[in-house]
């Protein structure tokens, strides 16, 4: 496909001309890329590495590696991130944090989501946690404290940054115990609607590894194999839900933009821990490219016979 674009489009099939790559754009993706030429010459100037205003057929290929195949060949994935009792009613329930938010509202709207619209996959991220977790504050005096920690395991409460004497030193926020593996409290909500061949990926499974993220552990030590399944159905697009805003929606939405993915944030259909914390992360997703919309905003990016330009950086 790539191949016989540049035939097409380039000159003496040799090279694409600013104009050129236009033309083809436009074509490719209608009349709304003449409103993006400033946005379409930044993606020619990234990709014409010699710089030299002549896109080769090398430089081309990559460009629809990483660029436009994913605009032709959009596939997607809805990740619901954490909707678990514990985190609705349990011992971590996100109404009895800092922000009072109530995370059994983001049901219905998943719910509504998963029926008004069709995903190529949905992933229900799940806590996974062994009793001798290195989150729970429950455990604070079994591993040994940093000489930096300004707590000792006598003072320390819930939500305070321990760091524990590992190599590096862990720097873990403090948690009451939840989501023990096979507990009551791990399962997803009853009322959370579960759709037929959906992807289950489990974090925090380690004992000495946090895992806000659904694709990595806190310390990068090692990964689930999320990203994995999702490279094996070509997804190019991820869209994020559930809890929290601040904390494990965020973690796997900026992991899912810097692994390549195209990421909408459903800002409607999350809650989140803290206030500032929250208000903090819309700057971050904005930043790593990551877009907040709403459910109801969400026909506009999947409704389409070819990707939205804005899920491609």
């Amino acid at each position: 496909m790539a191949e016989k674009l540049f035939s097409k489009y380039s000159r003496d099939n040799k090279w694409l001309s600013v104009a050129d790559f236009f033309r083809l754009c436009e074509d490719l993706l209608g009349p709304e890329s003449k409103n993006r030429k400033g946005e379409l010459q930044k993606i020619y100037k990234k990709f014409n590495t010699c710089k030299n205003d002549r896109m080769t057929a090398e430089e081309f290929q990559g460009c629809w590696d990483q660029w436009i195949n994913k605009l032709v060949n959009p596939k997607t994935a809805l990740i619901i991130i954490d909707v678990q009792n514990d985190f609705i009613s349990g011992s971590l329930a996100l109404k009895n944090c800092a922000a009072g938010e109530d995370a059994a509202e983001v049901v219905p709207i998943i719910n509504k989501i998963l029926e008004d619209h069709q995903f190529d996959v949905v992933v229900y991220s799940k806590d996974w946690h062994p009793r001798d977790h290195i989150s729970f504050i429950e455990n604070v005096g079994a591993r040994d404290r940093h000489p930096t920690c300004k707590f000792r395991p006598e003072d320390v409460n819930i939500n305070d940054e321990y760091v524990f004497d590992t190599t590096p030193p862990t720097k873990q926020i403090l948690w009451p115990m939840h989501c023990l593996q096979d507990s009551e409290g791990a399962k997803m909500h009853p009322d959370l609607k579960i759709v037929p061949d959906h992807i289950v990926t489990h974090k925090g499974t380690r004992p000495d590894f946090d895992s806000y993220s659904a694709f990595f552990d806190n310390m990068r030590a090692s990964q689930t194999d999320l990203h994995e399944r999702l490279t094996e159905r070509g997804i190019t697009d991820v869209f994020v839900c559930g809890v929290a805003f601040d904390f494990c929606v965020k973690y796997t939405a900026l992991d899912a933009r810097n692994l390549g993915y195209g990421c909408v944030v459903i800002e409607d259909a999350c809650r989140g821990v803290d206030g500032k914390m929250i208000a903090a992360a819309r700057e971050e997703y904005r930043k790593s490219g990551c877009l907040l919309k709403t459910s109801k905003q969400l026909g506009e990016y999947l409704n389409r016979e070819v990707g939205h330009p804005e899920m491609v950086h």
